[in-house]
């Protein structure tokens, strides 16, 4: 089983001959996953970290990919918008990220696994933090 998504190397045939590394079908599950609705960002998971403390920095980052079976295998970790639906969220990004990797690249998605990461909510006001000077 080849993983990518932290600076791993591994390919996936899509014909023959023709082999795609993993870190390049993350890459495409990346910007597609940005672009679904309600999907404000991907969120690193604790394998990027450790990837980047060691220099090694993907450019997938919250995107695993597991090629496994003749087919891909996605773990994406999104955070998301308060109050919108996130299982309506976690379902359209799975057919966005299924459609593009199968169009773009053409590799077979087995599974996409949606991971909420974390709720933002964009209309509250940040509260200025405390510092020397101001009253407590």
């Amino acid at each position: 089983m080849k993983q990518a998504g932290q600076g791993d190397t591994g390919t996936v045939e899509t014909l023959p001959g023709v082999d795609i590394e993993l870190d390049v079908i993350a890459r495409v599950a990346a910007k597609s996953a940005l672009g679904a609705s309600g999907v404000l960002s991907l969120e690193n998971t604790f394998a990027d970290g450790i990837a980047a403390a060691l220099g090694k920095h993907g450019h997938a980052r919250g995107v695993r990919v597991v090629s496994e079976g003749g087919g891909c295998v996605f773990h994406i970790s999104v955070v998301t918008r308060y109050g919108e639906n996130i299982p309506e969220i976690a379902w359209k990004l799975q057919e966005r990220v299924k459609h593009s990797v199968e169009e773009l690249v053409g590799a077979r998605v087995k599974r996409v696994n949606v991971l909420i990461a974390g709720i933002r909510d964009e209309g509250a006001k940040r509260r200025p933090k405390r510092g020397a000077g101001q009253p407590v």
